[in-house]
């Protein structure tokens, strides 16, 4: 497993996660960046990030529809020496496809468990599975070392563990345009 999913930090109480996908770039959803902030990766190294590029155009009202949620590149000022990277899923993965959430915790722990696709968008993913928590928007779902999607919050039965995520798929050559 490559251990990409990484902290993003905007301040001191607000804490999402994100994939690393190459040195210089962490992809994440927009509600959980700002302009400044620190990206801290596995190994517990702090790197400084701006916001590059964002896939859409916020506000976004968060809990009435998760689906027109943005995704947000960072970019990281000095990159990382890491080597291995996820590939980017150009497919939507079935319904029924069991995929990782990894990503981090709001109080700073790494957080992993398995989730279901249930339903399919043109560019969400609804999943089915444990109960989500604060600081998790921005991890990626994962099959294998494969990132299929975003996460983006509790879906529309909050508390009844489904979540909703955005699909890397519909923005494969927008990130690769973003990330050169």
């Amino acid at each position: 497993m490559i251990e990409v999913v990484c902290k993003v930090i905007k301040c001191d109480f607000c804490v999402g996660s994100g994939v690393l996908i190459s040195p210089k770039h962490v992809l994440t959803c927009a509600h959980v960046v700002s302009n400044d902030l620190t990206i801290q990766l596995s190994d517990g190294t702090s790197h400084q990030g701006k916001l590059k590029a964002q896939l859409g155009t916020p506000p976004i009202v968060i809990n009435e529809n998760l689906c027109s949620e943005v995704l947000a590149i960072i970019e990281i000022e000095k990159g990382v020496g890491r080597q291995a990277f996820p590939k980017i899923s150009s497919e939507m993965p079935n319904t029924g496809a069991v995929a990782e959430l990894r990503a981090f915790r709001s109080d700073g722990r790494s957080f992993s468990s398995q989730y279901e696709a249930i339903a399919m968008g043109e560019r969400c993913i609804l999943w089915a599975g444990p109960q989500t928590m604060d600081g998790l928007s921005g991890g990626g779902y994962f099959l294998d070392d494969e990132l299929l999607a975003i996460h983006v919050g509790w879906g529309y039965d909050q508390g009844q563990g489904r979540t909703a995520s955005l699909a890397v798929s519909s923005a494969v050559d927008w990130i690769r345009n973003k990330i050169r």
